[in-house]
């Protein structure tokens, strides 16, 4: 069994959080106006030798335009709680790290007039599945 896409445990890491807004993966929908979206951003190849993958997801959170503190502060929250955080485990997966590949941007604003803020982060992720040709850290 391959692991699954990481953006799902990172939504589950946040809602254990605290983090009470909407959290989809992948696909942003038109509604609600206050939502976070996780996209699987992937540059880094897995490690060839060790079970060591370095993933990189974006955070995009959208916010009505009377709200736009409070998606900006969302956005922030949600950096807050993931960079620096100790190693945890959640599912098959430990999480070894996790840091800003950017910091908070801004896209301006959608076909509403919703404001748009986009983060960047690299994970550090050590499979806990054995039977592979990768040896384990």
């Amino acid at each position: 069994m391959t692991q699954k896409n990481v953006c799902f445990d990172i939504r589950q890491y946040l809602i254990n959080q605290g983090i009470t807004e909407p959290i989809f993966i992948d696909k942003e929908p038109p509604t609600p106006n206050l939502c976070v979206t996780l996209y699987t951003n992937s540059f880094n190849a897995p490690n060839p030798k060790f079970l060591l993958n370095e993933p990189s997801i974006q955070i995009r959170v959208r916010a009505n335009p009377l709200e736009h503190s409070q998606g900006y502060d969302l956005i922030q929250a949600i950096y807050d709680k993931l960079l620096g955080v100790p190693p945890f485990v959640l599912n098959t997966t430990r999480y070894t790290g996790i840091l800003a590949e950017s910091d908070i941007m801004s896209l301006g604003r959608d076909d509403r007039d919703r404001v748009i803020f986009v983060g960047n982060l690299r994970l550090f992720v050590e499979p806990l599945k054995t039977n592979q040709n990768r040896e384990q850290l």
